[in-house]
């Protein structure tokens, strides 16, 4: 089966295919208001066996490349830390899945200035696996709504310990879970059972940091220049003038 014939076997309504060879097509998926995004144009190609996807003609509608918007240094869209492998149906239809989860989630950052909440995504593979790193381990205690907080809007204890250089938690803080010992009284940090895992969190989150860092001064290496679309990227200062 070529690469077209299994696109075209696990292709979602939304998308239609462009010619023969079924590897462009013209994609609109729906957003939850019942609207749909605008459609795009894509070409879909593989690489070591996985899927890849980006604009037919790279900076049409979307960014040639854009960090903040999800869209690498080669045109090719970021859907996130999984793969999907080609001879994999079932892989397919989630990458099929997955893109159309992409294109609403880019219109919405587009409209709002930032990527949506919940769908947050860390800049290069190094710091995306600090951020699988922190996620399980703030998912084992119980602290995954205090973590998406310290990664989304840099807000919650996590953010605030790493705003404070990360230092130890000063002596007789109650611990940030809200447990209580056996009287119903708040258990200090320094003898909370949990310590020692919210600290590996919290390493995480600061190795994840420094990881987004090295990111982009090594995107300002390259020569990347903003595209202007998203108020708060890090490379705002270099923005492409036109």
């Amino acid at each position: 089966m070529t690469l077209g014939d299994a696109l075209s076997a696990s292709a979602p309504p939304w998308a239609a295919p462009l010619g023969a060879g079924g590897c462009e097509w013209i994609v609109a998926p729906p957003l939850p208001s019942g609207a749909v995004v605008p459609a795009t144009l894509v070409r879909m190609w593989t690489e070591d066996g996985f899927m890849r996807v980006g604009e037919r003609s790279p900076g049409t509608r979307l960014p040639r490349r854009c960090p903040e918007l999800h869209v690498n240094g080669d045109s090719s869209f970021c859907l996130g830390r999984r793969g999907y492998r080609v001879e994999d149906a079932g892989e397919l239809a989630v990458f099929w899945q997955d893109l159309g989860e992409w294109l609403v989630n880019e219109q919405r950052a587009e409209r709002r200035g930032r990527w949506p909440a919940g769908r947050w995504l860390s800049h290069g593979p190094a710091a995306a696996d600090r951020q699988a790193d922190a996620e399980a381990g703030a998912a084992a205690i119980g602290m995954a709504d205090e973590y998406a907080r310290c990664i989304e809007v840099d807000d919650g204890w996590f953010a605030e310990r790493l705003k404070e250089g990360g230092r130890r938690v000063r002596r007789g803080a109650a611990c940030p879970r809200g447990c209580l010992d056996l009287t119903g009284s708040p258990v200090r940090f320094d003898a909370c059972r949990h310590r020692a895992s919210v600290e590996r969190v919290l390493a995480a989150e600061r190795a994840r940091r420094q990881a987004e860092a090295d990111y982009f001064a090594a995107a300002r290496r390259a020569g990347y220049r903003c595209c202007g679309r998203m108020p708060g990227c890090p490379l705002i200062d270099r923005r492409m003038v036109a």
